[in-house]
């Protein structure tokens, strides 16, 4: 072993799905990397944030979950009906379905070899009358509350797996398993297909059973035929060949002894359905389709304590992220403000105290200048009502306070009783003649040029 050789430990196939969906996204999970961005990525990631948490609240909640569970599964019923009743007459048109025999043996005059012609043939209906019941067929598939039904379970899904990866969200017991493990040994998933699969909904079906019928009765019949022949019974290592195609017609058509054993033997389907079949490109179409609904493999969660443990924990988290990015846009707004001097002089009203307003000033947000108010000394929390935006707003508000001394409700505090439009038109007023406090205007000229 080289010197240089050490044990790495390998990755799981949760972290490698998550290292990749998260290069996809544009939501960014690390704290680290929110705190390094500016004013307007952050707001970016609000936004998405927000839309995620709308789509939770209003698109996947617990009820509606729950409703759609219900819905999808009288839908099913609805279809399974349907296509029971197809299938029967299927069936019933499949007895039709008859075998019909013929013996030749080549033109030549030494080591002819002997062949057997048989030929599927359908009776007494028209391949119309088929295509009409597997078109239904598709159609009873394709109906549209289950395919609107299905559509939100399938959305819901991969939110749900990508939340899984990318947040982590516990949802499981074991969190640790990958969510194909999951998928593969627990019993919260379904296929949504998956009762499909044992209806037949193709006449082509009731062709290949044909053939697989008599080909069972013809090597059954070739054996016996054989072991009458050969008392040693190593017929079991010899088998007759079997063609499934019209190559018969190659050959001249001698008829011989129908007890007589070919050498070759040629099976073909020679029913009007699939001659038509041929050349419908809008029934293979459906057979297509029909054919990808049955083979559909993907699961989809059902179960309804699982789907509302990843709600609460989902939006929950969601709620935690948004906290801390409306934090960081508000310390870069008081950083950017505080830089330029710029602040705000706001008022706020208290439900508490009708008639009664505060006047000041910060360079943070008003929003959580109101939030800082409200703690447990008010019994209603303070709301904002209206700001101005001013260079130097800590100055002005002291000169707001001069002009509205005869209306303050104590000398030591910030607190008016006046009508809120004097106080609008005070603060307006004070910005227009200090061009929103670019410039520093003594308190004579501000009295002398302020009316109230």
């Amino acid at each position: 072993m080289p010197y240089w050789y050490r044990y790495q430990r390998g990755r799981s196939v949760k972290n490698i799905v998550k290292d990749r969906l998260i290069e996809k996204s544009e939501i960014i999970t690390k704290l680290k990397k929110l705190e390094d961005l500016n004013y307007n990525d952050l707001k970016i990631q609000k936004d998405l944030y927000e839309d995620e948490l709308r789509a939770l609240e209003e698109k996947y909640p617990v009820n509606i979950f729950k409703n759609n569970l219900k819905k999808i599964s009288l839908a099913r019923k609805n279809i399974e009906k349907k296509l029971t009743k197809n299938e029967i007459k299927l069936e019933k048109i499949s007895k039709n379905l008859k075998n019909k025999t013929s013996y030749y043996i080549e033109d030549k005059s030494f080591f002819a070899k002997k062949k057997v012609v048989s030929s599927i043939i359908l009776k007494n209906i028209t391949a119309e009358d088929i295509f009409k019941i597997e078109k239904e067929n598709f159609d009873i598939i394709n109906e549209k509350e289950f395919q609107v039904l299905l559509s939100y379970f399938k959305n819901l899904n991969e939110i749900i797996f990508n939340y899984f990866h990318i947040f982590n969200i516990d949802i499981f017991e074991n969190n640790l398993m990958s969510w194909d493990q999951h998928v593969l040994e627990d019993n919260h998933f379904v296929n949504p297909y998956d009762f499909i699969k044992k209806y037949n909904l193709t006449f082509s079906i009731y062709i290949y059973k044909k053939f697989v019928e008599l080909y069972e009765k013809d090597i059954s019949n070739y054996l016996e035929h054989r072991y009458m022949l050969d008392e040693n019974q190593n017929y079991i290592l010899q088998k007759p060949f079997f063609y499934d195609d019209a190559s018969y017609i190659e050959y001249d058509k001698y008829l011989v002894d129908e007890d007589s054993w070919g050498d070759y033997y040629h099976r073909i389907d020679e029913t009007i359905y699939s001659k038509k079949l041929k050349n419908n490109n809008k029934i293979k179409s459906i057979h297509f389709s029909i054919r990808k609904f049955q083979s559909y493999e993907k699961k989809l969660l059902s179960n309804q304590k699982i789907y509302k443990k990843f709600y609460e924990n989902s939006t929950e988290l969601l709620k935690r992220y948004l906290r801390k990015i409306e934090l960081l846009i508000r310390s870069k707004i008081l950083k950017s403000e505080k830089k330029t001097n710029q602040g705000k002089v706001y008022v706020m009203k208290n439900k508490g105290f009708p008639g009664m307003y505060k006047i000041g000033s910060t360079y943070g947000s008003v929003d959580k200048r109101a939030e800082e108010l409200s703690g447990t000394n008010t019994p209603y929390p303070w709301v904002h009502d209206y700001h101005i935006k001013m260079q130097d707003a800590e100055y002005y508000e002291k000169q707001i306070h001069k002009l509205l001394k005869d209306y303050r409700f104590r000398k030591d505090r910030e607190f008016f009783r006046l009508d809120i439009s004097k106080i609008r038109k005070c603060l307006n007023e004070v910005s227009k003649i200090s061009e929103k406090g670019k410039n520093k205007i003594s308190t004579h000229i501000i009295k002398k040029n302020v009316n109230l």
